[in-house]
């Protein structure tokens, strides 16, 4: 065997795994998507805007609730004593979601 490849060979093995285990991101994630996360936008745009629905904690269960009406639209099957502290808390005194995408995410990650 050709000396030169008995050193390149392994070198290109290291970078490829390497490659596999440590993907090299386009583009750093944008502040918004840490907003995503928290179900809540922050940007006064969408403090101005009204709220599709509120997720708040009724009868020991996540429910949507109307910001209208205050009536409960949809009772999620999470049962609270379930959900951290903090998630608890947060819940507690509602959370405001200002799409469908908002409460369709929190459904997701709650329920699953």
């Amino acid at each position: 065997m050709n000396r030169p490849l008995i050193f390149i060979l392994p070198a290109v093995l290291c970078l490829a795994l390497i490659w596999a285990l440590f993907p090299v991101q386009k583009e750093s994630p944008s502040p918004s998507s840490y907003e995503d996360k928290t179900f809540v936008s922050a940007s006064a745009d969408n403090a101005a805007a009204r709220a599709y629905t509120t997720a708040v904690i009724r009868g020991g269960r996540l429910c949507f609730v109307s910001p209208d009406t205050g009536e409960v639209e949809r009772v999620l099957d999470v049962n609270v004593k379930t959900l951290p502290p903090a998630d608890r808390e947060r819940f507690s005194s509602g959370v405001m979601l200002y799409s469908k995408e908002e409460a369709a995410r929190l459904v997701e990650d709650y329920t699953s």
